[in-house]
């Protein structure tokens, strides 16, 4: 089974040995054709930068999906919904292909991906540490 994973989790989240635990463990059991981050910006750190580094650490696609900056009101739900419907998109592509969302701690913006990924009715891995 090929698996488009899409990751969330805090701006304060730096657990490199986790992330790369947690990745690893589900490369090992899966192919991972794409991993997805909501790209925070640089310099705050945080999840989606230890995801990147993972995956190129692993040679694994990673796609970065940003707020929009101009869209001031709902900019993180809508990133958020563009993120996993995209992973939709990408596994409705070719029927082995399952997405899911391995949710790391974080905050609102963690349990608001993780919202909308059940929405789709997508598996949310919940990761505590």
């Amino acid at each position: 089974m090929d698996l488009v994973v899409v990751t969330t989790g805090g701006r304060a989240y730096d657990n490199r040995s986790v992330v790369y635990r947690i990745l690893d463990d589900i490369s090992e059991r899966h192919k991972i054709v794409v991993v997805m981050h909501g790209a925070c910006p640089v310099g705050i750190g945080g999840l989606d930068w230890l995801v990147d580094d993972w995956a190129e650490d692993r040679s694994i696609p990673c796609l970065r999906f940003p707020p929009d900056p101009r869209d001031e009101e709902k900019r993180f739900f809508r990133r958020n919904y563009r993120m996993v419907k995209h992973a939709v998109d990408i596994a409705a592509r070719k029927d082995s292909r399952i997405p899911i969302v391995i949710a790391f701690p974080g905050g609102k913006g963690t349990e608001m991906t993780a919202s909308i990924s059940r929405g789709f009715g997508i598996r949310v891995k919940q990761v505590d540490k």
